[in-house]
């Protein structure tokens, strides 16, 4: 009778262990209610070009990758930058940018705030960013969100063009080791690539005339075009980091991608050639044949 005990005893205990096992598997990341920030610009106010463009030179082939501006002045470049992605079948966005005000410990950071945007709510990629923070590579630091433009400025254009998609921001500090970027590229190059989309929201030659910064960038083109991301320090750009763990990401396995781009800065654009203070863009995909 004793011995009947002691198994019914052992049964329900391995019951509930198994019970208890299935159920944690299966509860949400966390059980928090999913707090929100504002994008950059939060009214379509201020996309006046991204609803009544067309494009005629849409991708039609895979995009893997890609650097877009974070600089409002071109709004319609920005807008054209994403427009030309309708037709890619993407699940999660990853958006790399620098910590512009940041200057808190560690070296890159996400969030756990989803996104309001004039599109509606804009949600985050949890389950990834969960396996990169258990990795190591990232921690969650929302300071380093507040008023960063680097990423709530794209977060509109996204909801817009993709309003089905989920984003994964990250943004680096500067001056970090490369061991830290390296092993951050290497996290992003084991997730599942065909349903990502990876892109570095940088802007390039800073505070310089427009002779400078057209020089400036044909030094950078010739990095980017080689998907040199060893040579991605010597660039003029807000985050070296940022177009690192890019390069970086394309590089490991090493892959024939192509680049089509689109390069400009603030004197061409507002046709001001004598404009002492440029911002310099470029608006790239790296893609495959």
């Amino acid at each position: 009778m004793k011995k009947n005990i002691r198994y019914i005893i052992t049964f329900v205990v391995i019951a509930f262990a198994i019970g208890y096992f299935f159920a944690s598997k299966n509860k949400p990341i966390s059980t928090k209610p999913q707090e929100t920030r504002n994008a950059t610009y939060n009214k379509k106010d201020y996309y006046p070009t991204l609803e009544k463009s067309t494009v005629n030179n849409v991708f039609e082939k895979k995009v893997y990758a890609g650097i877009v501006s974070h600089h409002q002045l071109v709004a319609p470049l920005i807008s054209n930058f994403y427009l030309r992605l309708k037709k890619q079948k993407i699940k999660t966005v990853i958006i790399l940018g620098p910590a512009h005000f940041y200057s808190g410990s560690g070296s890159a950071f996400v969030t756990e705030k989803n996104y309001n945007t004039p599109w509606g709510i804009l949600e985050l990629d949890r389950v990834l960013s969960k396996d990169l923070i258990k990795s190591g590579v990232v921690r969650v630091e929302e300071q380093a969100f507040e008023g960063e433009h680097s990423i709530g400025l794209q977060v509109g254009y996204i909801k817009a063009v993709f309003p089905d998609v989920k984003i994964l921001p990250i943004v680096l500090k500067r001056g970090q080791r490369l061991e830290n970027l390296q092993s951050l590229s290497k996290q992003i190059n084991s997730l599942n690539k065909e349903n990502l989309l990876v892109l570095a929201s940088l802007d390039f030659a800073h505070h310089v005339d427009n002779k400078t910064a057209k020089a400036q960038d044909q030094e950078s083109l010739r990095y980017l075009n080689s998907i040199d991301f060893d040579s991605a320090k010597k660039i003029n750009v807000d985050s070296q980091e940022s177009l690192y763990v890019l390069l970086n990401y394309l590089f490991i396995p090493k892959s024939s991608y192509k680049f089509d781009y689109t390069n400009t800065n603030a004197a061409e654009f507002i046709n001001n050639l004598n404009l002492s203070d440029v911002t310099s863009y470029f608006f790239g995909y790296y893609y495959k044949d």
